[in-house]
């Protein structure tokens, strides 16, 4: 690939990669696809055990290797590699809609007082191939809503100011929820956009990290309380309060549908959370599976 020179580079995408060679090749041609001239695409390959660096390397990427971290050490080396004003994070199972990063960019380079930009996504199902658009906009107020819940919903709809990571990184003490805790910070702190237009697609499929429901509520409120000290008025702390509710309802309303399907495989976390908040349904599904249980407690 053309090497650039430093002044050159606009915008910098970081597709980090744990295990989804299989997906690589199409996340990285969606941003080609973008036509920007400008441009840097940095795979950051968190100690995957498949064939991503063989697909990497027939690629115009850059190719950075690493014992596996997890996810916000892979985004903050990927954050440290690069040179780009602007920057994005991809992760390699999901793609950019065509135009998504450019009119993205264009809001950034009218408005360069702001932190980020955010656009709207579509969920695709890899399995029944369904679309679901994801564009309920929020206009202002966004550390409020942020409290309530995680709105931006996916992490490449997104795009950075590279000033604004220049006193941020993610916090390498989180496995998940890395993403909310960064847009709770910036937020309390700077001025954000978010628009309708759909920039980005997010695959679901059975191999997921948000999919381990227990883990990602844990996550969640843990991201909340580690934030709490930057609430400043009582709407605020009706937010978090909020925040708290949501999260739980939210995720075991997930686990109970899995739960209903006979695929749950629960944590002790999990195991308590639905005690404490679905006690009924948990010993309806429970009975029901004695005498063929799916369900087992790690």
């Amino acid at each position: 690939m053309y090497k650039m020179h430093e002044e050159e580079i606009l915008v910098s995408v970081i597709i980090t990669c744990y295990n989804h060679g299989k997906f690589l090749k199409q996340a990285v041609e969606s941003t080609i696809d973008q036509g920007l001239d400008k441009l840097e695409i940095i795979v950051v390959d968190d100690g995957s055990s498949d064939h991503t660096a063989e697909v990497a390397q027939q690629l115009p990427v850059r190719y950075v290797y690493q014992a596996n971290q997890g996810l916000s050490a892979a985004r903050n080396t990927g954050v440290k590699q690069s040179r780009g004003k602007y920057l994005a994070f991809l992760d390699a199972d999901d793609y950019f809609k065509k135009g998504g990063l450019r009119t993205n960019m264009q809001i950034l380079q009218r408005k360069p007082y702001l932190a980020l930009v955010v656009g709207s996504h579509e969920k695709v199902y890899e399995k029944t191939g369904e679309v679901f658009i994801c564009n309920e906009i929020v206009k202002e107020d966004h550390f409020y809503h942020m409290l309530i819940g995680n709105y931006i919903g996916m992490h490449a709809a997104v795009l950075y100011s590279r000033w604004v990571l220049n006193e941020f990184l993610f916090d390498t003490r989180l496995k998940m929820c890395e993403d909310y805790d960064i847009y709770l910070k910036i937020m309390r702190k700077y001025e954000v956009v978010h628009h309708e237009a759909v920039v980005a697609a997010y695959r679901i499929h059975n191999t997921n990290m948000s999919s381990n429901f227990s883990k990602m509520l844990k996550a969640a409120l843990y991201v909340l309380r580690v934030n709490k000290k930057l609430i400043s008025s009582p709407r605020e702390k009706d937010a978090y309060r909020a925040g708290g509710r949501f999260w739980k309802k939210y995720y075991t309303q997930e686990m109970i549908n899995e739960l209903k399907g006979g695929k749950i495989n629960l944590d002790y976390y999990g195991f308590w959370m639905l005690i404490n908040q679905s006690p009924r349904i948990l010993s309806r599904s429970i009975a029901a599976k004695l005498k063929s249980p799916t369900l087992a407690v790690e």
